[in-house]
């Protein structure tokens, strides 16, 4: 983006006595290289230094004095000005994405960072390094009587914040399945991500041929295969 004309011609004085910073150097350079109004108010700027009026008085001098340090203000506030623009980029840029972070929600895919227990007869999982956002719990029986087995199928989601921020050592727990609704009963506990639509109508074998496949044992009451 060029730069305007009137802060060049602010430069100029700094730039003439060589007291600007190699910045500034560069940008007037550049801009009078470009601009013909520009190089024509620098030449004069320059026969006035080298034939310079004479001095008539000490009031005159002040008042010269005054504009250089009126320059350099407007230059120094310029520059505060930019610093501050550029703050308060960043600080907006930051808040956006920290937005975005916290609204993006994940099903979590890694099955290390998740554990299953008995917990005072309830049955509760965890997520390490991360806070669970929410969970889908499946609980199905397949079999009848004596041979009836319960499993939960279930998965978890996160946000890609709280997995960034969460130190690894660090868990979040939750509920899969309470004492009160007997939990004692399950007999294993799946890790599934895919539909659990119309898992409650298939049969063992149905189970083990199509989801098993596909789902992660995170705990089980035995070491009994399933039927």
């Amino acid at each position: 983006m060029k730069c305007p004309c009137e802060v060049i011609r602010d430069l100029l004085a700094l730039y003439l006595d060589d007291v600007c910073s190699k910045e500034s150097r560069m940008l007037v350079e550049e801009h009078l290289a470009d601009c013909t109004e520009c190089r024509a108010y620098f030449a004069a700027m320059q026969q006035e230094e080298e034939h310079p009026e004479p001095v008539q008085d000490a009031e005159s001098e002040w008042r010269k004095a005054s504009s250089l340090r009126a320059v350099k203000r407007k230059v120094i506030h310029k520059q505060l000005f930019a610093a501050a623009a550029v703050v308060l980029l960043f600080a907006v840029v930051s808040a956006v994405g920290i937005g975005i972070l916290k609204n993006t929600t994940r099903i979590v895919s890694d099955t290390k960072t998740l554990a299953v227990s008995m917990v005072d007869g309830s049955l509760v999982g965890r997520i390490y390094g991360s806070e669970y956002e929410s969970v889908k719990i499946k609980r199905i029986s397949v079999g009848e009587q004596a041979q009836k087995k319960e499993y939960l199928f279930y998965s978890v989601a996160d946000t890609l914040w709280d997995a960034w921020v969460t130190a690894p050592g660090m868990l979040s727990e939750y509920m899969l399945c309470p004492k009160e609704k007997d939990a004692q009963s399950i007999t294993a506990v799946y890790y599934y991500t895919g539909d659990v639509t119309g898992l409650e109508n298939k049969t063992a074998e149905q189970l083990e041929k199509e989801i098993l496949p596909h789902a992660v044992l995170l705990w089980e009451k035995d070491t009994n295969p399933i039927p």
